[in-house]
């Protein structure tokens, strides 16, 4: 046993892919495909070029292909502003024109949503995006004090360069229902 080699630890990339298979695992259901994963980066090879490779590979193992990325929801960073007369909610939505946009209130919850389109076509391969796009949605609360009603409460809701700004005044009765804003 004295002349047995000691067993080898697994490198950082055996464990990023045995992560990787364990969440492929759990995504699916189903054991990751039995191709594999790991190869030295050929020397006749770009290396950055051959990782980019790589990487494509292992998105689309783990993207189902019936499934686009933009079909999964994303929520749009907001800010709310309030003074004595009016709460003033913030959002970004830049590359998202008008009639995409919806928004509602219901009791004291404005909710905001709608869908950004790629930015390019089919003909274009999206290599990398800090931007989301698709279905978006996001609810702000505002203080469960605050009801809105069409009738007493005034709710402005105003797209313009990339930034909708929703005005929502402090008076006003109990909702009854959903109340659909118009976007300006």
């Amino acid at each position: 046993m004295a002349n047995e080699p000691p067993p080898t630890a697994p490198s950082g990339i055996e464990e990023a892919i045995g992560k990787v298979e364990d969440l492929y695992r759990a995504v699916t259901g189903n054991p990751p495909p039995s191709e594999s994963y790991s190869a030295p980066i050929p020397v006749e090879r770009d290396p950055t070029r051959f990782v980019e490779e790589q990487v494509d590979r292992l998105l689309s193992i783990l993207s189902p292909p019936e499934q686009e990325p933009s079909s999964f929801a994303w929520s749009p960073p907001v800010s709310v502003w309030e003074n004595e007369k009016e709460f003033v909610v913030s959002v970004d939505l830049a590359g998202v024109a008008r009639n995409d946009v919806e928004v509602k209130m219901q009791d004291n919850r404005l909710t905001i949503s709608g869908r950004r389109p790629a930015a390019f076509s089919n003909d274009h391969r999206l290599r990398a995006s800090e931007r989301p796009f698709g279905p978006f949605q996001r609810t702000v609360l505002l203080p469960p004090a605050l009801r809105a009603r069409e009738e007493s409460v005034p709710i402005e809701a105003r797209l313009r360069d990339g930034e909708l700004e929703i005005r929502v005044t402090k008076e006003g009765t109990a909702a009854e229902g959903p109340k659909k804003i118009p976007v300006n």
